[in-house]
């Protein structure tokens, strides 16, 4: 899987209760994300992208 161009670092976890934290999902989430989703010139465009995105990641784990 290529990059998204955009990657943000996940810190190294020293505690077992701090690897269920949000900022660790999110991070985790946003490296996935293709880089038609993160480069986008506003935030509509990436908030539509991101829904498209989502929808067909959805679809295709019914299929």
């Amino acid at each position: 899987m290529r990059s998204n161009g955009v990657k943000l670092r996940r810190r190294q976890i020293q505690l077992d209760c701090t690897k269920f934290y949000f900022t660790n999902d999110v991070v985790r989430e946003w490296n996935k994300f293709p880089p038609s989703v993160v480069h986008c010139n506003t935030i509509n465009s990436f908030k539509n992208r991101l829904d498209d995105y989502s929808s067909n990641k959805v679809y295709d784990k019914a299929i």
